[in-house]
This record gives C-alpha cells, structure tokens and sequence, in this order.
C-alpha cells in the first residue's frame, strides 16, 4: 500500500514537473492566509489599536524614555519615521531610514492586488526631517545595508520597522540584521496582512534562526501593522 502511495505521487510530481502550467500566487496567497490565521490564534494579541499612531505610541511607552536605534525599511515620503522623530526627543536616539527612493525594486504582488516595479517612485528624492539624528541611505538593502552594519554600534534598544512590502526585501533585512537583534528589540510590520510577504518574511527568519518572541499588539483591521518582540 505504501509503495503504491509513494508511486502515485512520484508518478503526480512528475506530471506536475512537465505540465508547463505557471505557479498560482493566488493559491499561494490562500496558503498563506491560512497559515496566518493559525499563526494569530495561536499567538494573539494581548492589545488592539485602531490605527498604527496608536500602536507606535504604546510601543514607545514601553522603552521607558531610553534613547534607542530606529531603523525603517521601506521610508517611501517618511510618514512614519517623521512619526518617530517627533515622538521620541531624547538627544541619543537614532533613526535611520532605507529605501531606494524610486519604488519598488521588483513587481509587488498579493494575489489579489498587483504593483509593477517603480511604484511608489518619489524620484529618488529623500523626505526632509530638519532632524540630525535622522540619516537616510539611498539604494536597494542589498547596496547600503552591508555597509551601513560594518559601522553600526546598536544601542541597548532597538527597534525595527519592517514596511519594504516585498518578500524579498524583509527577508534580506531581517537575516543581514539577525546579528545585532539582540533580545528586546522591537519589530514592527507595515503590511503584515499581506501574508506571502511581511508573514511570511517573519516565519521565515524566525524559524531559520530559531528565535522566540511574543506579540505586543496590533492595529488596524486586518492586522496590517503588528508589533513582535524578541526574546
């Protein structure tokens, strides 16, 4: 019987292999969904917000008015870093955004919703802050982030928002990263619903790294922006 199941499904691959048909990220994203609905039951949110000001005020309370890091990927017209600044005065803490300033830098898509590359294109231009703390790096993760890691100090807190949409990209980020995300840092998600993404980006380097963490809380309905804490 064993052999027989084993023959069938070697027989299935093989016409899977040779049938030409073209992945479906539709039935991809699904997958994905699915898995994330399990994942939020089984991880659920001690606190909901309605909007993400909200949730990055909470997240904020809990550094204890400690200078810390702020690092964003994904900056596109800086709403949330310029967010951060503002909310947090304190002369050490750092902030630094990443992005290339002109879209993204492959086709985004959701299953349900297509972006072709380029969107989100300012022009390669870079937000004005007036704010010397804040420091922005011009070019894909994989051209600035090496760099930038040789030179980065982190301080005791840190804290990570991860809004670059594309698979890819997180991934890049959170792996490059892995070394100075020491337990407490704080990582913030910009379109977590978007779950053959931010999700899955997530799952993806915490199980290759084998790190545990708790969430923190959500907003929005459809849990676009969460945040999760290392431990």
């Amino acid at each position: 019987m064993k052999l027989t199941i084993l023959r069938t499904t070697q027989s299935v691959k093989r016409l899977l292999f040779r049938s030409g048909l073209r992945p479906s990220v539709k039935l991809e994203l699904a997958s994905a969904l699915l898995e994330l609905g399990q994942w939020l039951r089984e991880h659920p949110s001690p606190r909901h917000f309605p909007g993400r000001y909200d949730l990055y005020r909470y997240v904020h309370g809990l550094l204890g008015g400690r200078p810390f890091d702020f690092l964003e990927f994904g900056v596109f017209q800086g709403e949330s870093i310029r967010f951060w600044a503002r909310l947090d005065r304190h002369p050490e803490t750092m902030l630094f955004g990443f992005d290339t300033f002109t879209g993204f830098p492959e086709e985004w898509r959701t299953g349900l919703k297509k972006f072709p590359k380029g969107y989100f294109d300012v022009g390669g231009a870079l937000p004005e802050l007036g704010d010397a703390r804040v420091r922005f790096f011009k070019g894909t993760f994989q051209e600035t982030l090496p760099g930038f890691l040789r030179k980065f100090n982190p301080q005791a807190q840190v804290v990570v928002h991860c809004d670059a949409d594309i698979y890819n990209s997180t991934l890049y980020a959170l792996t490059r990263l892995a070394d100075v995300l020491n337990p407490g840092t704080v990582l913030l998600f910009g379109d977590f619903s978007a779950a053959n993404h931010d999700f899955r980006a997530f799952v993806s380097f915490v199980g290759a790294y084998d790190r545990a963490y708790e969430v923190l809380g959500t907003a929005e309905a459809s849990f676009d922006h969460i945040a999760i804490r290392l431990l």
